[in-house]
């Protein structure tokens, strides 16, 4: 039964009544206080004198249920309680449950709080034992009444877990945060190495700086999402132009307006729009076309392209075949040996390939 709880044991011992009186917490289920009784005949009014003697007061008498045995007649009467009664004391775990959820530090602390409120054999539950000290009027109210709390102190459950979870996510990326801008470390003790793209193309951009080539790379003369005019018109290829199904292009809007750059050719276009000859300019950077990956295609790939412009007779072919002849001994060294022969490609005049 609800509140305190009062145990009467009785035994025969040498011709007296011995009347052992428990009284026990139905909160906690541990025994607060015991006495011991030696009484030739214990009375329903003696008992009570006795009760009021070990401390209990007559609010918590009321609210109790304690049990009363009827002088001779060996029967038990339980007393009644209101469904208020009920509802003050689900009030009560409700605000002992609220404090300790809220100090929960983890997700398993709250799980140990919800197991203890909201268990087989937490108060919550056992709240329903009540039903037979209730008044008639009363026990279709008891069910509700439960039910709402447990639904109210669920709800709680739910949402500070996902506090917690949120808080230890938080927590764990503070003390795993890892600065990305510092430089690598190897094994070795040394900085780490250099991707081989990136090497690759350094050091071919760097055999034309040396021969006096400026460098466009910024982000507003080499965009990687270009317009179809600096990609393909303003290159002499028209939207009905058969070298356009060769590039096979990847294209971001309906119109076909934007896309990812095929080539670094549209650096040309860019460079010549706000620069007068004469120039000489490189161009690298990524370009992209919808190819079949496979040992040597990808959908991504690198170029590196140079645009040299001068006066009428200070650029000739030879000039061209000796920049390119110095390039691939740079790059793969001065023993090899360089063959030019003459091709043509759809998309501009008759060029040399090496």
């Amino acid at each position: 039964v609800g509140g305190l709880l009062i145990e009467i044991k009785m035994k025969l011992s040498i011709g007296a009544w011995v009347a052992t009186v428990l009284l026990a917490s139905s909160c906690n289920g541990f025994v607060t206080n015991q006495h011991s009784i030696n009484r030739q005949w214990v009375s329903s009014s003696s008992l009570s004198d006795h009760v009021a003697a070990f401390g209990v007061s007559d609010h918590l008498r009321k609210k109790s249920g304690l049990l009363r045995m009827a002088a001779g007649s060996g029967e038990d009467a339980t007393s009644t309680m209101s469904i208020d009664d009920i509802m003050g004391e689900l009030r009560g775990h409700k605000d002992s449950f609220n404090i300790k959820m809220e100090k929960a530090k983890s997700v398993s602390e709250a799980e140990k709080i919800r197991v203890e409120y909201l268990g087989k054999k937490s108060p919550i539950n056992q709240a329903m034992s009540y039903m037979r000290m209730l008044a008639p009027e009363d026990k279709p109210k008891l069910g509700s009444v439960v039910n709402a709390i447990k639904a109210e102190l669920e709800d709680s459950v739910a949402k500070r877990k996902e506090e917690l979870e949120t808080l230890q996510i938080q927590s764990q990326m503070e003390t795993e945060r890892i600065d990305v801008t510092m430089p690598g470390l190897s094994r070795k003790g040394g900085s780490g190495h250099r991707h081989p793209l990136s090497m690759t193309m350094e050091k071919a951009v760097d055999i034309f700086v040396s021969l006096g080539y400026d460098t466009v790379t910024d982000i507003e003369d080499s965009p990687e999402i270009e317009q179809d005019y600096y990609c393909f018109e303003a290159l002499n290829c028209p939207k009905d132009h058969p070298a356009r199904d060769m590039q096979d292009t990847f294209y971001l809007t309906e119109n076909l307006e934007t896309l990812l750059r095929t080539h670094t050719s549209s650096v040309q276009i860019r460079q010549l729009e706000k620069r007068k000859p004469p120039l000489r300019i490189v161009a690298p950077g990524r370009v992209y076309r919808k190819d079949d990956i496979d040992a040597t295609h990808s959908m991504i790939f690198h170029q590196v392209e140079i645009l040299a412009l001068e006066e009428r007779g200070k650029l000739n072919l030879g000039h061209l075949k000796g920049t390119v002849e110095h390039f691939l001994k740079e790059m793969f060294g001065p023993d090899i040996k360089v063959r030019f022969r003459g091709s043509f490609f759809s998309i501009h005049r008759t060029q040399y390939g090496s």
